[in-house]
């Protein structure tokens, strides 16, 4: 994938994928990452950004039969960020953001004794920011 952009602009993709064993050491799973940010520095003082994210811990890999029950879990969260930054001198800047945040059970096939959406949430986290470097 290739893209051109001017020098205000930036775009960083990201993409990562650990296999892991869980804490109990019967299950292994699958945590996997993607990432996309914007930013563009409108004017030497104002910036915008934009962000999304997937997240997700697949326990479907194993097959938990020794426990309670089957590890029948795929842990998914989904992002999407917009932001705006101020800088009121090269060492002051203030900053604004918005983030929408939604988490959910990716295994549509569990049986409702298994209570599904015990996992499920919807945030919206919005955040000030004033920072001084120096």
């Amino acid at each position: 994938m290739t893209a051109t952009l001017p020098e205000n602009q930036s775009l960083t993709l990201g993409y990562k994928q650990w296999i892991f064993v869980s804490s109990t050491g019967l299950v292994p799973y699958i945590d996997t990452s993607f990432t996309a940010a914007y930013h563009w520095t409108a004017t030497k003082q104002l910036g915008f950004d934009l962000g999304a994210k997937y997240l997700e811990s697949n326990y479907r890999l194993g097959n938990d039969t020794a426990g309670s029950a089957p590890s029948l879990r795929d842990d998914i969260e989904e992002e999407a960020s917009g932001g705006v930054s101020y800088s009121l001198t090269k060492q002051f800047i203030l900053s604004a953001a918005y983030t929408y945040d939604d988490g959910y059970n990716g295994f549509g096939g569990l049986a409702a004794t298994f209570f599904p959406a015990y996992r499920n949430f919807k945030h919206n986290v919005v955040t000030l920011g004033a920072q001084y470097k120096f």
